[in-house]
Formats: structure tokens, sequence, C-alpha cells
């Protein structure tokens, strides 16, 4: 079948689709005037990309994305369109009351949550596409509705994710809470084992981890080095009066904050009492050299027989160390969570009220009409075609040479004239057909 000759079919069946056209053009308008009207507003939220404690920040684009995701949810969530049933004072109204009866049974959902699904039902979020701004709509019978619902459904979200940020800093603060009491529990038994550990074998460590008997050897090592030069000059022990001036005026200092029997204090008197000793004037090549000599390796000795014990107490103070960091940091973040949970600001700001919507968002009459249109003109040329194809006729004598399969050498009878539009426009449509049957017939 030729276009033409379709197009034939068609113009003669054209009743058929003009009738289902304006019958669906009119069924859809009758329809879209009648069907209750819907309003939709728009509330929208600019979301801040730091919280108020400069701890966030702006990740990639699939973090982003599972936060927009989050607050969507949150949205739509029960909670939140709790607030606004509470807010409205639905649940309160007496013909809710009785619509509220007679839909449901009240033993199985109650009120509350039943109008909180109708608010959920009519609530839409999204992200503005490009944007930091969350948008939220919900679609109401009355204008008015719609926008002071959209309002109370923002700043209930605000308020549920307010809360939600301090219930969750409140419970990480306590469980931080809970750690940095183990740890502290924990450094006081390590410190009490250490104090025990260096009690039972006569052992003080000063601050950097030296016992008193490392600090003899090396002011005794220091004494050794001077007596083995063969000088005639007196050279005294460890550091000289210098030195011995030092340790006192530390010792003084250290007095005014620790106790006499501080082991610091305790360290530092023994290490004073050394150098004293050792500062007494000696000459080379006399008996002094071999008495600091035979000092020298009698405490070397008593350095290397304890050794096993001062590794075992710079474990214990290494323990000590640790539960002491562990125990600092725990209580820095009960700190930083605790301040989270008293924060006011989500870093959430809402922008504009939403606006009343002065045109239903549904029926969309226009795009109801167009659809119409389109579905009538689609349905008519189908029931044309049908009828077509269950009562074929001969329109022309392309139908005529198509049905006889024989080609047509006259056509009797009142034709168009050859020079008018109609006939131009056959012959454009008709030039294949024709080109083909000549070189058929060639």
């Amino acid at each position: 079948m030729s276009l033409l000759q379709f197009l034939r079919i068609l113009f003669a069946r054209r009743a058929i689709i003009l009738a289902a056209l304006l019958s669906c053009f009119a069924v859809a308008t009758v329809t879209a005037f009648l069907l209750p009207k819907t309003y939709t507003a728009t509330s929208r939220l600019l979301m801040g990309t730091q919280d108020p404690l400069g701890e966030g920040g702006g990740g990639d684009s699939r973090s982003m994305s599972g936060f927009a995701q989050t607050q969507i949810q949150i949205i739509q969530d029960y909670r939140t369109a709790g607030r606004v049933v509470d807010a409205l004072g639905w649940a309160r109204d007496p013909a809710i009351i009785a619509k509220y009866n007679e839909s449901v049974d009240p033993s199985q959902i109650d009120i509350r949550r039943w109008l909180a699904q109708s608010i959920i039902d009519n609530t839409e979020a999204s992200m503005l596409m490009g944007t930091s701004i969350l948008e939220i709509s919900y679609s109401a019978p009355t204008p008015e509705e719609a926008a002071q619902t959209a309002d109370l459904i923002r700043d209930a979200y605000l308020e549920e994710n307010l809360r939600f940020r301090r219930s969750g800093a409140a419970k990480i603060a306590d469980w931080y809470d809970e750690q940095a009491n183990k740890a502290l529990t924990q450094l006081r038994a390590a410190e009490k084992e250490r104090n025990t550990y260096a009690q039972a074998n006569n052992i003080v460590l000063d601050e950097s981890n030296m016992d008193l008997e490392s600090m003899k050897l090396k002011a005794l090592t220091g004494e050794s080095a001077m007596a083995g030069l063969n000088q005639p000059v007196v050279v005294s022990g460890g550091g000289g009066p210098s030195q011995l001036d030092q340790l006192d005026a530390k010792i003084a200092q250290s007095a005014m904050s620790l106790g006499p029997n501080h082991p610091q204090m305790l360290a530092m008197r023994r290490e004073r009492e050394l150098l004293s000793t050792a500062s007494a004037p000696v000459t080379t090549g006399g008996t002094n050299v071999g008495a600091i000599e035979a000092a020298f390796a009698r405490q070397k000795a008593k350095v290397l027989g304890q050794s096993d014990k001062l590794d075992k107490l710079r474990q214990l103070q290494g323990e000590i160390d640790l539960r002491k960091d562990q125990y600092l940091k725990a209580t820095q973040s009960v700190a930083n969570f605790r301040l989270q949970s008293n924060v006011d600001d989500t870093g959430i700001m809402s922008l504009a009220d939403a606006v009343v919507p002065s045109l239903p968002s549904f029926p969309d009459i226009p795009i109801i009409m167009g659809g119409a249109i389109a579905v009538g003109l689609g349905l008519g040329v189908m029931l044309a075609l049908l009828t077509e194809l269950m009562a074929r006729r001969v329109r022309s004598a392309d139908d005529l040479s198509y049905a006889s399969g024989a080609p047509n050498f006259a056509i009797v009878g009142v034709s168009r004239k050859p020079d008018s539009m109609a006939a131009k426009v056959v012959r454009f449509l008709d030039r294949k057909r024709r080109r083909r049957e000549a070189e058929i017939y060639a």
C-alpha cells in the first residue's frame, strides 16, 4: 500500500477519525474539570557544607549523594510527619477523627500515625541539580494548606535533624566517657604496679627513665676519663662545682612543688651526694685513680646485674605512658562531643517561606487536552484502518491496478485539473510508483 492509498483511506474514513477525536477530547476535558484539584507548594533549605564546629566538610559526589538521600529520608520519616500533625492539631479535629473511625480500624493503627502517613504520601523532597538546595514539596486540596504544611514540614525537619545530631553526639560522648574511665582505671593500676615493683627492687627512675645506679655509672665514666689524662693539675669527678651549683638550684626549685620523699627529689639528692664525693681532688698516677677505676668496675657490674629489672620497670613505665595517652585522647573526644550535643545550629539554613500556589498542580488541563487529542487521533486512525480492512473498496486507479494486477491504460470520467494544487500533490506522492511501473513495462 502506497502513501497515497493510505491517505485516500483516511480521507474516506474521516468521519470515524473525527468522531473518535472529538469523543476523546470531550471526555478528557470534562473529566479534567470534574477531578478534585491538588495544589503543590514548595519550601527550600540551603544545606551547609560544614558543621557548626568546623569538623565536617564537603566530600566527593558519592558521599554528598548519600548525605542528601539521608536528609530526604528524615523528611519523609514518621517522626518528622508526626511533628507536623501535632503542629496542625489534626488529631484533635472532630471531623478528622470521624473520618479516621470510618476509614480504618483504630486497633490496627493510631490516628497520629495514620495522619502522619497521609502527610508522607503527599510529600516530595529532592536536591536541585547542581546546587546545595533541598526542595520540599507538599500537595494539598487547597493552596493555603499546601503552603502552610510545606513550611511546617521544613521546620519539623530542622528540629528533628537537630535532635538527631544532639542525641548522636551525646551517645558517642557517653561511649568515650566510658572508655576514658576504663583507661583511667588501667592507668592507676599500671602506676601502682610500677611503684610496687620499683620499691621492691629499690629502683628509682628520673623523668628520662634513667635509674640512680646508671646515673652513678655515668658520673664515674666521666671521672675515669678525666683521671686517665696524665695531667698534674687537680681534676674533679662528675662535673665540678658548677654542676653541683646547678644541681643545688634544681633541687631548691623542685622542693617548692615536690615533697621531700618524692622519687625525683630522692634521685637528685643521691646524684648530688655522688657528685660531691667524686669532686674530691685526685692526682694522676696516685692511688685515687685506681680507686676510681675500681669503683667504676663495681658500678658497671652492679648496673649490668640489674638490667633485667630495669627492662621490666621500663616496660611498666611504657604501659603507663600508653594508658595516659589513651585517657587524654578519650577525655578530649568526650569534650568535643559534649560540645556538639549542646550546639543549637545544624548548619542548614531555611530560605524563604513557601509561596501560596495560584494554579493547581493536578489536573494539568493543557496536558490532558493535548494528550486527549493525540489519543483520539490515534484511536480514530486505527478504527478507520480496521473498518477499511473489513470492507475494502476501489477508490482510485491505483487501487484497481493493485487489485487486478494489470496496468491501467486510461481513466474515463471527470478528473481534476492537471495544473491544480491537488494534482501536483498527487503526482508528487505517486512519482515512485509511476517510475517503477515505467521500468517494469518498458
